[in-house]
Formats: C-alpha cells, sequence, structure tokens
C-alpha cells in the first residue's frame, strides 16, 4: 500500500491549486492527486475568465485578453465595464499548476473511504489528510451524508464557428428575472456561449434559454461544433473540515456566484495549504468563515430568491424587472466590478433612493433568512 501526507480528490483549478499552494509554501511532504479522468478534465468548454493580479500571483498563460465586459439583460446591452479580463483554457492552467507541484498524478477513481485509506478502482492510498476536490461529485459529501449546496448554477455551453463577424475586444454577459444567465466570448476562430441556469438542484431540463438572447440577435447561420454540460455550485455548506479530511472548490460550493470562479477557489486553496502545513486544519474553516461568509451571503440573496422553494420568499416574489434595475445601477459601475472580482459590496445609498421600497424590504428579509440558515448549518450541522 502506498502512503502519502496529502492525498486530493480532483484534478481541476481546486486540486490543482491547492498541490501548487503547497509548494509555493514550502510543504515538505508528499502529495499525491487522484482523477477518473486528466488534469482540468472538466473544463465546461475549456473557458474561464480572470483578471491580470490573479494571472501575475500565478503566472497563468491566457488564451485571449478583452478590454471589458458588456452587461445587460435578455438581448439588450445597459452598461460597459472597461477593466481588462483574461480569458484562459482551463485545462491549460490546471496542468500548468500541476507541473509546478511536485505533486504525482493517477488516473484512478476514487471508489470507497476506509479511515485513513482512500480505495481507488486500482489501489489503496494510505494518508494524512484527504482534501475532497470532486466538485459536484461530492465524494466526501454523499459518503458522510451532509449538506450539499442548495444554489447551483447549471450550464448548457457550446463552441460556435460562422462566418458572422462580432468584435472580439468585449465579452457579454446578459441575464434575466427568471434566473437565467447567458455569458457570450467571440474570439478570433470561434465563439463560446454559455446558457445558464440558477437552480436549487441539478437538473439541466430547467434551463430555459429565451428567445431573445445575445446568441440569436448577433448570429443568423452557426455551427455548434461542440457542447457541454456544466455545474457550479454557489452556495456554501459546512463543515469545511471533518476529522482529517477538508473540503475545497465546489465540493463545499465554493464557486463565486459572480462568475469568476478561478480566484476565489485558488485564494481558498491558499488557506487550506496554510492550515495543513501548521498541522491545524480546523483553522482553514475559521479562517474562510472569517474571509468569505459574509459576502458569499450578500452575494446569494438575489440568487436564492429566484429558485428557492420558501413559501414566504415565494410570497414576496413580485419584484421589478432586470431592465428597471439595470437603469438604476448602471451609473454604478464599479459595484459589479468589485462584485466580479468576488469583494463583497454594499449598495450606495444614492441608488438605493432609487429602488423599489418592496426591492429593498425584499432584500434585507433574504438577507436575514440567509443569516439564519447559515447560523443553523454551523451550529446544528
Amino acid at each position: 500500500m502506498e502512503k502519502y501526507d496529502v492525498v486530493i480528490i480532483g484534478a481541476g483549478i481546486a486540486g490543482c491549486g491547492l498541490a501548487y499552494n503547497l509548494k509555493k509554501q514550502g510543504y515538505n511532504g508528499n502529495v499525491l492527486i487522484v482523477d477518473k479522468k486528466r488534469i482540468g478534465s472538466n473544463a465546461d468548454c475549456g473557458y474561464r475568465n480572470t483578471f491580470s493580479d490573479v494571472l501575475k500571483e500565478y503566472n497563468l498563460p491566457y488564451y485571449h485578453k478583452y478590454r471589458g465586459i458588456k452587461i445587460g439583460a435578455n438581448d439588450k446591452v445597459f452598461f460597459t465595464i472597461n477593466e481588462p479580463f483574461f480569458f484562459v483554457n482551463y485545462q491549460e492552467i490546471c496542468e500548468f499548476l500541476f507541473k509546478d507541484s511536485n505533486s504525482e498524478f493517477r488516473k484512478e477513481k476514487a471508489i470507497d473511504l476506509n479511515k485513513n485509506t482512500l480505495i481507488t478502482e486500482k489501489k489503496k492510498y494510505r494518508f494524512k489528510y484527504l482534501i475532497d476536490c470532486s466538485g459536484s461529485g461530492f465524494f466526501l459529501r454523499n459518503k458522510f451524508k451532509f449538506k450539499k449546496p442548495f444554489v447551483y448554477y447549471i450550464g448548457k455551453t457550446k463552441v460556435i464557428k460562422t462566418e458572422e463577424k462580432l468584435s472580439d475586444k468585449y465579452f457579454f454577459c446578459t441575464t434575466n428575472t427568471s434566473g437565467y444567465v447567458e455569458d457570450l466570448y467571440p474570439l478570433k476562430k470561434e465563439i463560446i456561449q454559455g446558457n445558464w441556469q440558477i437552480t436549487n438542484r441539478i437538473d439541466f431540463n430547467l434551463i430555459n434559454i429565451p428567445k431573445k438572447n445575445l446568441l440569436n440577435k448577433f448570429f443568423k447561420n452557426y455551427e455548434t461544433i461542440k457542447t457541454s454540460l456544466a455545474v457550479d455550485p454557489i452556495s456554501p455548506v459546512f463543515p469545511l473540515i471533518y476529522k482529517n479530511y477538508a473540503f475545497l472548490g465546489d465540493s463545499f460550493g465554493n464557486a463565486s456566484s459572480v462568475g469568476e470562479g478561478i480566484r476565489p477557489i485558488l485564494e481558498s486553496s491558499k488557506l487550506l495549504s496554510e492550515s495543513i502545513i501548521t498541522k491545524n486544519l480546523d483553522n482553514f474553516e475559521k479562517k474562510w468563515k472569517k474571509y468569505n461568509l459574509e459576502k458569499y451571503t450578500k452575494c446569494l440573496i438575489s440568487k436564492y430568491e429566484t429558485k428557492t422553494n420558501h413559501s414566504f420568499i415565494r410570497y414576496l416574489n413580485k419584484r421589478p424587472s432586470k431592465e428597471e434595475l439595470f437603469e438604476i445601477f448602471k451609473d454604478y459601475p464599479d459595484i459589479f466590478l468589485r462584485a466580479l472580482k468576488n469583494e463583497s459590496v454594499n449598495l450606495p445609498k444614492e441608488a438605493l433612493k432609487k429602488c423599489p421600497a418592496n426591492f429593498i424590504i425584499r432584500r434585507a428579509i433574504y438577507y436575514s433568512y440567509l443569516k439564519l440558515k447559515y447560523a443553523k448549518m454551523q451550529f446544528f450541522g
């Protein structure tokens, strides 16, 4: 039986990012990553976007640089954020992080767990620490019957080719009141488009693609050359630590609820690597809650109201359209930029004064409800 100090289940951005940060922070133990496919296999048509500070910190390669992002509702753009965004190849950056991690990789499917032994389809591995980076596969959460995230972005993404031209200087993101989000990435040789839906369970039949969307607006004729399904859990759940096991990335809902999934997961991997090095896993959960729980709660307000089954919140479901809200908030693009960087934001007083009273009251109720939900989760499991 082979023995490792750290065994990581999953070779996505969480698993490879943790392995990279362990080495970067001087960890001397041996690290193994197991994944049933390949490194960076959960690529969702291969795309992510991020900012220059993330690229510089990890020296990551990028595929395309945008001047900014155009934001709107349905097929209408309301405002533009002029901030450089970097389109990256997900599999490529996972491989990049892994190669600079000094860890080992085995293409094996994790099957079961017996105390400090991970059982795969081929071997058994003894470990000091086991880190679940299995994403929406929820390996350990299924094993221990722990709570799973309660809000998701589920997506159907496609790569298309067309003779019709669209500038590749900006990419697009639009939404509507049903919880649908479309992102559109014009590239030099192809177009990547995602149809995303906020849901409370993983069911791709729930994706409600409207007729008015950017793809239909910009392109009359195109060829779809690749499609993929994607799941992004955006509602963190606890525990993050159980005995000598830890959860990282989508396995506990660590995806950002505003779209930039790389930053929050890499930041969390730094916290976890520090806790592993100091042999104090409990610090990971404490620090994560301190730095992140409040901003995730705020970001979840509008997402939770869209697909919650709670009867009282459904009673308050009347709300202004996205068009009405964007008319109000288009004068505050800095708020959207900070949210995209996974920072905690508060709406300015000037904007709140323009909002309907029921919108402000409803947000306050959602916020209080989510705070109580997390308090109960932390104290009662």
